[in-house]
């Protein structure tokens, strides 16, 4: 619900936010912070970096929706 009502607020998309959520804590588990501006910088081009592949790997994929990609799709074995 937060996710949902904070979407609304600022007129974002969920399936656009949740990606940058999903980063924002993988940065943070790696060992990443952001308490004082140096982190703040680290972590946020950290999370760019891992955004801007996202982002490029899933315009890929939707752009290849009708083709056959392996890299674009699941493997059932490994499917949990």
């Amino acid at each position: 619900p937060y996710v949902i009502n904070w979407c609304k607020e600022h007129e974002e998309v969920v399936e656009k936010r949740l990606p940058v959520l999903y980063t924002h804590g993988i940065c943070h588990l790696i060992g990443y912070d952001h308490e004082n501006d140096e982190e703040y910088e680290k972590m946020n081009k950290k999370e760019q970096e891992i955004l801007k592949k996202f982002w490029e790997w899933k315009k890929k994929c939707d752009d290849n929706d009708n083709e056959s990609d392996s890299e674009c799709e699941s493997d059932d074995e490994n499917e949990v």
